[in-house]
């Protein structure tokens, strides 16, 4: 076999080397199965590179042609691989069936046959001469129709994968954008370079721009991996999402042995994860019977309630086989979300509309039976003329308004104690005090945790002891201690009687000559025991009350 040496043969040299160095440096790094379709890639790239700076530096027609046929290994390949290779990054790998991966490659198969039996029908090259150009000689080939359905082919799958890849564009992350930008370059340039050459438009035709346009190829590939860490990035992304996730995940094997955990699991497994691995279940869980017979199902999705370190838990609790390729059961994957929190709230809330609903009743009905009164007291003012029956009726309304005031307050119940931030009591007061025409003293203060809230609170006590009690001043004293705030409010009226003092706060229950719906009280405690907090009413000597209420710090 006679060769001679060209200058353009270097490029095609150095983009083989590089390219299959590339093959071994991915497999020699990660030796599994996901990297297959990338040295599949490299490999093809550097075969077919190789391949036709030999059939340029081949000096017999026949020695061309070889290398030309050998060269198809390659051509039917690369467009199939590419598709692979990009369905296989952005987590296609459903689409990648043995039966669809069987039908993509029929006609690669069909036209890599054709080739090698061309003298025969002529379906792939037509009329086969050899001509100078720039000093080269170079193959000039009049192509035949399977050629052509074959590009048309190739086109079609590079144009899915390309559309694949702009796809990913839009619901990837900044940094996996820019590596499918590279990709996708990687697939378009060559193939670009390829229809220039199929449809006759090459400069410097007939020589073949795609193989030394597949040095875009390398090159992107090459950037994806050095530069982007292109083989690193998809694993790291993944353990980062197991390690990073708020759920407990436990993998066993068949022998009901640990082979991974997550952070988050250490809770369940009552030791780090990394100590877990590689002991069998039954000895990590010992102790915990009632989390354990879960562990031993092999699927379930379902909501449970497991007593852990003396308390309550509540876990949403999913469990699911594990098979390999084969179908073998090859152990199960568990994954615990406590939702305890979530439960807790849920069955707060559920208590609170309830509450709500019967509030909203109780108002409803008095503002309708006032109404009622009113109306009567005013028809019969038409008939009497009587002043004294629109005074019963001004009443009347004003209990109406109050009534509406206790729904603004009982608004309050529905969002209290679910998400408490830090309040300065003394400011709360003071803000809540210009309201009223009478004399608050405050002396102390404290950082309570608790919500808007606290104003209804306040605003509700205060006005008790003015309505009520009929006071003209209040002192509020706020003492600071280590976990508690106390605050007391120590008004100068009627005072409570002793008999009613553990009724006041109750659901429906007034007192008093001026007795209100008996909302506001019991709205009131509602809000402090959400907040986690206690009320009780005092004495206050010589006369008057004191509503003291005790709050987290």
């Amino acid at each position: 076999m006679q060769l001679e040496f060209h200058i353009y043969l270097i490029p095609l040299i150095m983009v083989s080397i590089i390219s299959i160095n590339l093959a071994l440096f991915a497999w020699r790094s990660h030796p599994f199965r996901n990297i297959s379709p990338f040295v599949a890639l490299a490999i093809a790239i550097s075969w077919w590179t190789f391949s036709y700076a030999m059939e340029l530096s081949c000096v017999e027609i026949n020695h061309k042609v070889l290398w030309a046929k050998l060269e198809y290994f390659s051509i039917v390949a690369i467009p199939i691989i590419w598709l692979f290779f990009t369905l296989q990054y952005i987590g296609r790998k459903e689409w990648l069936t043995k039966r669809n991966v069987l039908l993509l490659s029929l006609e690669p198969i069909l036209i890599l046959f054709l080739v090698m039996t061309n003298e025969y029908h002529h379906l792939i090259w037509e009329k086969i001469e050899v001509v100078k150009v720039a000093s080269i000689s170079v193959l000039n080939i009049s192509h035949g129709i399977a050629f052509w359905m074959h590009a048309i082919y190739s086109y079609i799958i590079i144009l899915l994968t390309v559309f694949v890849l702009i796809h990913a564009l839009f619901y990837l992350s900044s940094l996996y954008r820019k590596q499918c930008l590279i990709l996708l370059i990687g697939a378009l340039v060559p193939w670009i370079g390829n229809a220039i050459y199929s449809l006759g438009l090459n400069p410097i035709a007939p020589l073949d721009l795609t193989p030394l346009a597949l040095l875009f190829s390398v090159f992107a590939a090459s950037l994806a991996v050095f530069r982007f860490r292109f083989l690193e990035i998809v694993p790291i992304a993944r353990e980062m999402l197991i390690e990073g996730i708020g759920y407990a995940i436990i993998v066993l094997d068949e022998h009901n042995k640990i082979v991974d955990a997550n952070p988050a699991a250490e809770e369940i497994l009552g030791m780090p994860p990394e100590n877990s691995i590689g002991s069998f279940i039954d000895e990590v869980m010992k102790g915990k019977g009632n989390l354990l017979k879960y562990f031993k199902m092999n699927r379930l999705n379902e909501e449970v309630t497991i007593k852990n370190n003396g308390t309550m838990r509540y876990y949403n609790i999913h469990i699911s086989p594990l098979y390999d390729k084969h179908g073998r059961a090859i152990g199960r994957l568990v994954i615990l979300h406590d939702i305890t929190e979530n439960k807790k709230n849920g069955e707060k809330i559920k208590r609170l509309n309830d509450e709500l609903k019967l509030i909203n009743k109780i108002m409803r009905h008095d503002i309708a039976t006032d109404l009622q009164i009113i109306q009567g007291l005013l028809d019969l003012y038409k008939d009497e003329n009587d002043i004294g029956l629109i005074q019963k009726a001004m009443k009347r309304v004003e209990k109406s308004i109050r009534l509406i005031q206790r729904m603004r307050d009982a608004e309050a119940i529905a969002t209290s104690g679910l998400e408490l931030k830090e309040y300065d009591v003394r400011r709360v007061i003071e803000e809540v005090a210009k309201n009223y025409q009478m004399e608050v003293n405050i002396s102390g203060n404290c950082i309570i945790m608790a919500d808007d809230a606290i104003f209804s609170v306040v605003d509700n006590i205060i006005r008790n002891a003015v309505v009520h009690g009929g006071t003209d001043r209040m002192d509020v004293k706020i003492e600071d201690d280590d976990k508690v705030c106390r605050i007391s409010f120590a008004d100068y009226g009627k005072g409570i009687p002793d008999e009613i003092k553990d009724k006041i706060f109750h659901e429906r229950f007034s007192y008093g000559e001026r007795g209100g719906s008996g909302l506001g009280l019991y709205i009131v405690r509602k809000i402090i025991e959400s907040y986690g907090g206690n009320i009780y009413v005092e004495d206050n000597e010589p006369k008057g009350s004191i509503f003291v209420i005790e709050l987290k710090k």
